[in-house]
């Protein structure tokens, strides 16, 4: 499917928190929309019925929580968007307790997209306690904190605080009304950071390789540039995106998923090849044309504004074990897309597991599934 109308209002940031009480006439005419693909009566490993999920709060009182990833000790990492606060939260039992100081408070820009946008821990965090941040830093002539650029930054955490801000890559193009930012980071098997970066509302971007802009990029955790990248001396892994605000990355083969949000139609979950051009602006969805690589999937003729995303590896819920699950900003839909073996490159089928996942979603050391609304993280498990 082709789409050559785009609009300028996606619904990311900007619709956050109007999306959780107001229905957009895309979800007013959901009834008339393509329904997701049936999955089989879920069973389990063992072959009988599989106990049924259930949601409860993990931690509630927040304000727009992303990038929610656990350290190895259990302690739950996450920014609050818009605050510019990065927080801890320890668990306690099945719930948790966030601590009162931040890990961390940024300086952030004013924009509908703009803040703290992404949060990884470093493979080795156990040793080095590095935590990488993206964020989105104001004009420091302007006292109106006017947009300025995008910036990755790592800091040292010591009994939970940042310390020694270090910045890894500086000066990522940034729109003067912060729109378009991507910003989610993940960690590969391979030990190379992936960062998801906006086109910063300038299609040209997306396809020009001398821009960070509308790409997904691969670096090493210094920034530097690995020699094996597709493109030789450039961060960039793929191209061709909009908005990308989803990225899981599997542990075991190293592929790399990221959703991407469109203007009007088509939002997309895409499986991200090494050096893949993924279309936009010249296609938004399915376009069979061989220049381009295909989604695995769209949301059709309507903008859900595709999140968090995360392949689940846990065990409470084992018939769910291998699925990619994502997140909706305009409809709270926490989806589930079971991924074609051997080679996770085709969608078999789909459903919605959970309600009022808006942001973020992520594995929990528990074996459980998290996801985070406008102002919740809630844990699904059994």
């Amino acid at each position: 499917m082709r789409s050559q109308r785009r609009s300028s209002a996606a619904p990311t940031a900007t619709a956050w928190r109007a999306a959780a009480a107001t229905p957009t006439p895309t979800e007013r005419a959901r009834k008339d929309l393509p329904t997701p693909t049936p999955l089989p009566r879920p069973v389990d490993l063992a072959g009988g019925v599989a106990v049924p999920p259930r949601s409860s709060v993990y931690l509630d009182g927040l304000s727009t929580p992303v990038g929610l990833v656990f350290a190895p000790d259990g302690r739950l990492f996450f920014s609050e968007v818009f605050t510019g606060r990065v927080r801890v939260a320890e668990r306690v039992g099945d719930a948790a307790r966030l601590r009162p100081e931040p890990f961390v408070t940024l300086e952030i820009a004013k924009g509908p997209e703009a803040g703290v946008l992404g949060l990884a821990l470093d493979p080795d965090f156990e040793r080095n306690h590095w935590v990488y941040l993206y964020y989105s830093e104001p004009d420091p002539a302007r006292k109106d904190r006017v947009p300025k650029r995008n910036r990755l930054v790592r800091y040292t955490e010591r009994d939970n605080l940042g310390t020694d801000e270090t910045v890894i890559l500086d000066n990522i193009e940034m729109h003067r009304q912060g729109r378009h930012n991507g910003g989610r980071l993940a960690f590969g098997p391979d030990g190379k950071l992936y960062v998801t970066v906006g086109n910063a509302q300038d299609r040209a971007n997306s396809q020009n390789l001398r821009k960070l802009n509308g790409k997904i990029l691969r670096i090493n955790p210094d920034g530097t540039v690995p020699d094996d990248n597709p493109f030789p001396g450039s961060p960039v892994f793929a191209l061709g995106f909009r908005n990308p605000f989803g990225l899981a990355i599997a542990s075991d083969t190293g592929l790399v998923f990221a959703t991407d949000n469109s203007g009007e139609v088509n939002d997309e979950v895409n499986l991200v090849r090494p050096g893949g051009n993924y279309g936009f602006p010249a296609h938004e969805g399915t376009s069979n044309d061989p220049a381009f690589v295909d989604p695995l999937w769209e949301s059709g003729s309507r903008t859900i504004g595709p999140s968090g995303l995360a392949l689940y590896t846990g065990d409470q819920l084992p018939q769910f074990r291998g699925d990619l699950f994502f997140c909706a900003v305009n409809t709270g839909h926490l989806t589930r897309l079971r991924l074609a073996t051997p080679g996770l490159d085709r969608v078999d089928g789909a459903e919605v597991v959970a309600e009022d996942c808006r942001l973020d979603v992520t594995n929990g050391p528990d074996g459980a599934l998290y996801y985070a609304s406008m102002a919740q993280i809630l844990r699904l498990g059994r």
